[in-house]
């Protein structure tokens, strides 16, 4: 008896999301608690990227009438796809507000207005986009710069109290399966070294500062005062002796 019943929940948690649209690979693996690598689930989505959960509406699928969850995503970082202006994920169940639920084991997760969530989603045939592995494509985060976290499959109502995956880390990992160089961190900015006067070791000696506008000349040194002295003296001499010269000629011919 309670072998037939989990089979029928397991027949059921594979046979829902295949008829909203999910793949049959995606249905078994979960139905099997396989956990999906994280380059297969690159491989898959067809949008990847940090979104916020901006509301959710519970409503009957006219095609196939099932009862199912519509989420509202609004992305703040894409990595892979384009999401578009307006951006749906849906799940399996949900309860409708006359009271009419319906549970799918394994899509029991809560996802609320405001939280930050990490997607891997591909299009549904129904016009809206599905979870890659059905609930192990999306992931909650946890608080601070580089937050850790938390694969819904493991953690469906809400963060755990810790990871060993962070958001960098995740990033990092869809873009070595993307093919594209891991964004390092950014370098520490060099504080600027205040000049000293000291020579370097090269031997080179630091440049002498120019005086101020404003600042007194200094006198010239005494050598320099001697030398002007008897530069005047030569000058004057040679000038009277150019003058007694012409002078005595003048006088000759008289």
């Amino acid at each position: 008896m309670r072998e037939n019943l989990n089979s029928g929940r397991a027949f059921l948690a594979v046979l829902l999301p295949i008829l909203l649209g999910s793949s049959a690979a995606d249905a078994l693996a979960q139905a099997r608690g396989r956990s999906l690598p994280v380059e297969d689930m690159v491989r898959q989505a067809d949008v990847i990227g940090v979104a916020t959960v901006e509301g959710a509406t519970v409503r009957e699928e006219s095609r196939n009438g099932l009862i199912c969850t519509d989420f509202r995503l609004s992305f703040s970082e894409v990595w892979k796809g384009d999401p578009g202006r307006e951006f749906t994920l849906v799940k399996p169940g949900g309860q409708l507000a006359n009271g009419q639920k319906t549970t799918v084991p394994g899509h029991e997760f809560v996802l609320k207005p405001g939280e930050p969530v990490v997607v891997f989603a591909s299009p549904s045939s129904l016009g809206n986009h599905n979870i890659i592995g059905l609930r192990q494509g999306l992931y909650r985060l946890g608080s601070g710069e580089n937050p850790q976290v938390y694969r819904v499959s493991e953690y469906p109502l809400k963060a755990g109290a810790s990871s060993s995956v962070t958001l960098k880390s995740l990033k990092d990992e869809v873009w070595r399966a993307l093919g594209r160089p891991v964004e390092s961190p950014s370098a520490p900015s060099k504080s600027t070294v205040a000049p000293t006067e000291k020579p370097s070791e090269s031997g080179a000696v630091p440049p002498i500062p120019a005086p101020a506008a404003n600042s007194p000349v200094p006198p010239p040194p005494a050598e320099s005062r001697a030398g002007a002295g008897l530069l005047v003296f030569i000058l004057v001499l040679l000038i009277g002796s150019v003058f007694a010269f012409f002078r005595n000629r003048s006088e000759s011919h008289r």
